[in-house]
């Protein structure tokens, strides 16, 4: 099965609506994270969106999106990251996606995206 989203099509195991999660997006001054959201799949939840440079954003762009998934019931958020594509010097967005492993019964409460230039292992302190 393929999705449209934001006119582009994405395989995979997604099934219905989008879950109604709140999704938190951290505003960047160099990128612009726009219409997550998350669909059931087979093994847990499949987060989309669009990601794109901010106007007269020419340099080049290094790093990833950062999601954290607070799952209810556990004290413990799951994190995972996607990358940023190729993203387009015209601002145009690019589709980012991620899978988030849930057990049955579990839900998804929130979700936190964030754009991090360097590699989570890297973050200053």
């Amino acid at each position: 099965m393929a999705i449209a989203f934001g006119g582009l099509a994405l395989p995979g195991c997604i099934a219905g609506p989008a879950l109604p999660i709140a999704a938190h997006v951290a505003p960047d001054t160099r990128l612009r994270i726009s219409s997550v959201h998350a669909y059931r799949s087979a093994k847990g939840v499949t987060v989309v969106g669009l990601v794109g440079r901010r106007p007269l954003i020419i340099t080049p762009i290094w790093g990833h999106l950062h999601m954290t998934a607070y799952r209810t019931g556990s004290a413990i958020p799951t994190v995972r990251d996607a990358g940023l594509g190729a993203l387009a010097k015209s601002g145009a967005p690019t589709v980012f996606s991620a899978s988030i492993p849930l057990a049955t019964g579990e839900a998804l409460e929130r979700l936190d995206v964030e754009y991090r230039a360097r590699p989570d292992d890297k973050e200053p302190t």
